[in-house]
């Protein structure tokens, strides 16, 4: 019996001392499928989320302003206040004075451009020898005439204004005609060395003529008194015809000056050298 006792004991040491020196490790265990020695696999990664898929705008809403809102259109009547749900989720209401184009993005019309696309600019470079002239006036198709300085042929014809051309370098006397004139009016001789532009100005003189023409009516009337005065007078002598002839002469004469005054024209000169 104290035999039995003393195994029991021994066991009980055996075990209290395993226990104090710690847990024992144990090797790992190999895996079935995996041979001993083989590196082992680092562990998986798990993959990211997939991106939202964007959300889709099927309407749209163009302010005068230039403004534009994207997304559902919740409520849209003609003159009446327009919903929509924004993209964000936001609801938006908009005034309908406020509104430019409602409904769906793909039936937007295309806005063009209120200022027309400017004209392109057409540099004209005239050949060697040549200048290039423009030609211009204060008056509608006005016809300009040029001839060499001191020749002794006529005017020749260039072209209707506004208008270009191309002019060997010389010396040239210009003319120019209006729409109605039948005559060429004769202007000033220009050096044409370095590219030019000429500014034909007509100077109307209707009015003189006007006033010669009023003058000439008065005139006359002062005549026809004069007449009577000296038919009339008991004894006119030669001082009373010479008096009341006087002032109606003089008057025709200026009158009919003013009458037969044509018009004139002056020629602007701008060159650039």
């Amino acid at each position: 019996m104290f035999r039995a006792w003393g195994v029991f004991g021994a066991a009980m040491l055996s075990g209290y001392s395993a226990m104090a020196q710690g847990p024992v490790a144990f090797p790992p265990e190999q895996s079935a499928q995996q041979p001993a020695g083989a590196v082992a696999s680092p562990p998986a990664v798990p993959s990211a989320a997939p991106a939202p898929a964007p959300v889709s705008a099927p309407d749209v809403v163009v302010l005068k302003n230039g403004d534009r809102l994207r997304g559902t259109i919740a409520e849209l009547a003609h003159d009446h206040p327009v919903t929509i749900v924004l993209v964000s989720g936001q609801t938006r209401t908009i005034d309908w004075g406020e509104v430019s184009y409602a409904g769906p993005a793909d039936r937007e019309p295309v806005t063009q451009s209120a200022e027309p696309a400017p004209a392109p600019v057409v540099v004209s470079v005239a050949p060697p020898g040549q200048q290039h002239v423009r030609l211009l006036s204060n008056e509608r198709r006005v016809d300009f005439f040029y001839r060499a300085s001191g020749a002794k042929d006529g005017f020749h014809r260039l072209c209707t204004t506004p208008c270009a051309r191309d002019l060997p370098n010389g010396t040239y006397q210009f003319g120019i005609q209006p729409a109605d004139g039948d005559e060429v009016i004769p202007l000033r001789t220009v050096l044409v060395d370095v590219p030019t532009t000429l500014t034909g100005e007509m100077e109307r003189r209707s009015g003189a003529r006007g006033v010669g023409a009023l003058i000439l009516t008065l005139s006359f009337v002062g005549a026809c008194v004069a007449t009577y005065v000296v038919k009339t007078a008991d004894h006119p002598g030669l001082g009373l015809p010479v008096l009341v002839y006087t002032p109606p002469i003089i008057g025709g004469v200026v009158g009919l000056g003013l009458v037969l005054t044509s018009d004139g024209a002056s020629l602007a000169v701008a060159q650039k050298p």
